[in-house]
């Protein structure tokens, strides 16, 4: 395994969402990043255009093999819409994935060149990763990057992105399509910190579950059969009236809504740790009071497998929650794809978050607020 240093850079459209999407991407070949850099804007190296750069470093740990790394380049930057010329003109560009360091490996070759031949001559480049990874060892120089950074003549202007006021940023660069969004997933899927962090950053009003205030859960956990009826009515009828108190009532300061569960969570729950005769009795009071209570705009479903969840699960470290077993977990995850299934008059998007870290990674979450800004159609979208 060798660190892989990319550079990712574009010039063309929403900048810094183009930037996440093709991490998110390439996510999906090389895990989560290892090391993740700031957002530089830069004016564009080799022609003239009016239109600054964004780059951003990122540093994944892989095994492939070089024309293998190559190849998921390319395929992020055409499925993003580059078409790339192969006479060496440089122009203005939706993507530009760039391999420009992979351990202490040397390769030379028409269409490779490892490290990037440009290296020493490119400020927007040497900048970040002087931030990032400065004494990482160039393989033929036999120089830090920062002694490379330092020795670069190159005097285009590189300007860091001020994460200080990420937040503020987003208050005026994302408009969600919807007014009432809810966040959900199985136990450990990180649903709580999502909403968490997109109500502060949109200045949203925000609704979290209580479920610490259920006096019955941890007898629940300890012994299903016995207080599965207690335990869901409980949270039927917290829900219930937290819901309300935040629907009903017009707030004047926010213009979203952002929840961690919607009410239909009760009703899935209900159905698998009830027995078929108390689970009718429920669905009679459920369907009464769900009627009362709007249904969000937008359902946002984070799907993780279940071996994932439990190390969620573990590191929260609930001291009723470390015994949930895995079947627990399936039967709950499936729960809510029959629910899915027969909504077909909701917008539902499922999105599987295995290869995303949106608490630590920028690029993660700022992919999870563009699918809250996006206008889905009614029904089941999978991402």
């Amino acid at each position: 395994m060798r660190d892989l240093v990319l550079m990712i850079g574009t010039n063309l459209g929403d900048r810094e969402s183009n930037i996440s999407t093709a991490i998110h991407r390439l996510n999906a070949f090389f895990g989560s990043p290892k090391l993740m850099g700031a957002i530089y804007e830069t004016e564009p190296w080799g022609y003239d255009t009016d239109k600054m750069f964004y780059n951003r470093a990122v540093v994944y740990t892989t095994d492939l093999l070089p024309f293998e790394i190559l190849h998921v380049c390319k395929s992020v930057e055409i499925e993003m819409g580059r078409r790339k010329t192969f006479d060496r003109r440089y122009e203005n560009r939706i993507i530009d994935v760039d391999i420009i360091l992979y351990g202490e490996l040397v390769v030379n070759e028409l269409y490779l060149q490892i490290p990037h031949h440009q290296l020493t001559e490119r400020r927007f480049v040497l900048e970040p990763l002087n931030d990032l990874i400065p004494d990482f060892m160039h393989p033929v120089l036999h120089k830090t990057v920062s002694q490379i950074y330092l020795e670069c003549t190159d005097s285009l202007k590189v300007k860091k992105i001020d994460r200080d006021n990420y937040g503020a940023d987003l208050q005026h660069n994302i408009e969600p399509a919807y007014s009432y969004i809810a966040i959900e997933g199985c136990i450990g899927a990180g649903k709580t910190s999502l909403s968490t962090r997109i109500a502060k950053d949109l200045n949203a009003k925000l609704i979290l579950e209580q479920f610490a205030d259920n006096p019955f859960l941890p007898m629940f956990y300890a012994d299903k059969d016995k207080y599965a009826f207690p335990v869901e009515l409980s949270f039927l009828a917290a829900r219930y009236r937290q819901l309300t108190d935040n629907l009903i009532n017009m707030d004047l300061f926010h213009n979203l809504v952002v929840s961690d569960y919607f009410l239909s969570k009760s009703y899935i729950f209900a159905g698998k740790t009830l027995s078929d005769d108390l689970f009718r009795l429920y669905s009679v009071l459920f369907n009464i009071i769900k009627t009362k209570l709007p249904e969000p705009d937008l359902l946002v479903y984070l799907h993780l497998p279940v071996e994932k969840l439990q190390s969620n699960i573990r590191k929260r470290g609930r001291s009723y929650e470390i015994n949930i077993s895995d079947d627990y977990l399936q039967s709950i995850q499936d729960g809510y794809m029959d629910y899915f299934r027969q909504e077909s008059g909701k917008r539902i998007v499922i999105v599987n978050t295995s290869s995303l870290d949106f608490v630590n990674n920028d690029g993660d979450y700022r992919y999870m607020l563009d699918i809250i800004s996006h206008e889905w159609p009614l029904g089941i979208t999978r991402i």
